[in-house]
C-alpha cells in the first residue's frame, strides 16, 4: 500500500465531503440525534454521563475510521488498483 497516496486521499475527505456535511438534511439529523443524545444524557449520573460519552466517543472514532478506509477503497478501485 502506497502510504503518500493512501495519505493524500484521505486528507481530501473532509473537502470532498463538505457539501454533504453542510447539507439541510444532514444539519436537521445532526442536530435532532444530539438533542436526543442530550436529553439521555441529562437523565444521567455524573459519572454515567462520562462512561456515556467515553462509548459515544469510541464509536464516532469507530465510523469515521469505517468511512475514511471505504472513501480510501472507493478512491483505490476508482482508478483500478487493488485494495489489499
Amino acid at each position: 500500500m502506497n502510504t503518500d497516496l493512501r495519505d493524500f486521499v484521505l486528507d481530501e475527505f473532509d473537502d470532498s465531503m463538505v457539501g454533504y456535511l453542510c447539507s439541510k438534511e444532514y444539519r436537521e439529523t445532526d442536530r435532532e440525534l444530539n438533542q436526543q443524545i442530550a436529553d439521555f444524557r441529562s437523565t444521567l449520573s455524573p459519572d454515567q454521563a462520562l462512561q456515556f460519552n467515553r462509548i459515544l466517543n469510541c464509536l464516532s472514532d469507530q465510523h469515521s475510521e469505517v468511512a475514511l478506509e471505504a472513501y480510501y477503497r472507493g478512491f483505490i478501485k476508482g482508478v483500478g488498483h487493488d485494495v489489499e
